[in-house]
């Protein structure tokens, strides 16, 4: 049998056993708090570089004193900050604010400013560097300036021809410090308008340039507008054949000489307007109408909208002059008269003159008889004489070279 332990020999084995665990417990919270006061110490400090020095209250010195900023933008600052390590390490740039503050200045110039820091909750400014920074301020002005288009980039055909650029606002209205207001002499708007082919519009962000083009950017320069529109015409010229057309197709090279002075015209405009043009018809001549063997007539030269003429001749003379016809006249007695609403009518003459254009070896073959007056009485209610027009039918073998000249008429007495 194994002998038992005495008390005092387990008592002294229990004291071993718990003292190890007292020692780690001991060491592991000297530990603990040795890495608490290195983390959390109150007096951890961090130096934030390049935070950028905002202008404050630049609107209140515009509204109050009629004073813009100029310059003063964009100033950096290293500012450092003491506090809690775990507190400091967690913030960043952004955290820092640092400002100045520009409602106090009371007349334009150069003022140096003391720089303010504001700091997350927990911490304290330590330093600031620079302490102060430069701004400088001006009155405020306004000026009207003529607007421009520039063009930086364009392709064409040889053939167009770019007419003038034309923004749809010849100035804007600037204001802002007076230093810069004077400097101001033109708003730019730069277009880049690829390849051309037709007229086009566009719109432009608008710059506002100096004398030697050198563009102005402050915060607190304003323009009416900020951008424009701008029409950009494309022209070709053309000279276009002048030619002249006839109502029934009865004159021909071989039965008449016309002859048109100008024989061409040179015009303008947008190509799409002239893809399918390559003439221009001045006139249509009513060949029922030119009863002399030749004549001359002026005419107006219109053109249709858009097209410009630049040749500057407004009229155009046609000279007509017949070659191989003849003039014939003849009494006709064969009158047809329509009668869709059954009036009783008397014919006041029985047969009525007419006059005939044809060729010479033509006219010797027609005879009065070939041909035919037709007019209608669409009337209603109404007695005594009138005058029916009427037309003169042309035997079908000669339709397409005799015709009739002047307009004919039959005085008719309607009873009912």
């Amino acid at each position: 049998m194994a002998k038992a332990e005495s008390k005092e020999t387990v008592g002294k084995r229990l004291r071993v056993t718990d003292l190890i665990p007292r020692i780690c417990c001991v060491f592991f919270a000297l530990v603990i708090w040795l890495y608490a006061m290195s983390s959390d110490s109150p007096d951890y400090e961090s130096t934030f570089s390049g935070v950028t020095v905002s202008v404050e209250n630049a609107a209140v010195l515009s509204a109050e004193k009629n004073l813009s900023v100029i310059s003063g933008y964009g100033n950096l600052a290293d500012i450092t900050i003491t506090g809690k390590k775990s507190d400091v390490i967690s913030y960043s740039l952004e955290d820092i604010v640092a400002s100045v503050d520009v409602s106090g200045i009371t007349e334009p110039g150069r003022h140096h400013l003391s720089v303010s820091v504001t700091t997350p909750e927990g911490c304290m400014l330590k330093n600031v560097y620079p302490t102060s920074i430069e701004v400088y301020v001006d009155e405020i002005s306004t000026k009207t300036i003529p607007v421009k288009v520039n063009v930086t980039s364009v392709q064409y055909d040889q053939s167009i021809t770019l007419g003038a650029l034309t923004p749809d606002v010849s100035a804007v209205t600037i204001s802002g410090p007076a230093s810069v207001i004077d400097a101001a002499q033109t708003a730019i708007v730069e277009l880049d308008l690829g390849t051309v082919t037709t007229s086009l519009s566009a719109r432009g962000e608008l710059k506002v340039v100096t004398e030697s083009g050198i563009a102005i950017d402050n915060p607190y320069l304003t323009i009416s507008q900020s951008s424009v529109g701008v029409t950009i015409p494309v022209y070709v010229e053309r000279d276009l054949p002048i030619t002249v057309d006839t109502k029934y197709g009865y004159l021909n090279a071989e039965n008449a000489e016309i002859t048109v002075v100008p024989k061409t015209i040179t015009v303008r405009a947008d190509p799409k307007l002239l893809t399918d043009v390559d003439s221009l018809t001045v006139a249509t001549l009513d060949e029922t109408k030119l009863t002399d063997n030749s004549t001359t007539r002026i005419v107006s030269i219109t053109l249709p909208d858009g097209v410009e003429n630049v040749s500057g001749t407004k009229t155009a003379s046609i000279s007509i002059k017949h070659k191989g016809t003849v003039k014939k006249s003849v009494s006709v007695s064969q009158i047809e008269l329509k009668n869709p609403n059954d009036l009783e009518y008397t014919l006041i003459a029985d047969s009525i003159n007419i006059t005939l254009r044809a060729p010479s070896d033509i006219a010797e073959m027609l005879f009065p008889e070939d041909f035919t007056l037709v007019g209608e009485l669409n009337y209603t209610g109404v007695r005594g004489i009138v005058q029916v027009p009427l037309t003169v039918e042309v035997p079908a073998e000669y339709a397409d070279s005799v015709y009739a000249l002047g307009e004919y008429t039959a005085m008719v007495n309607i009873e009912q």
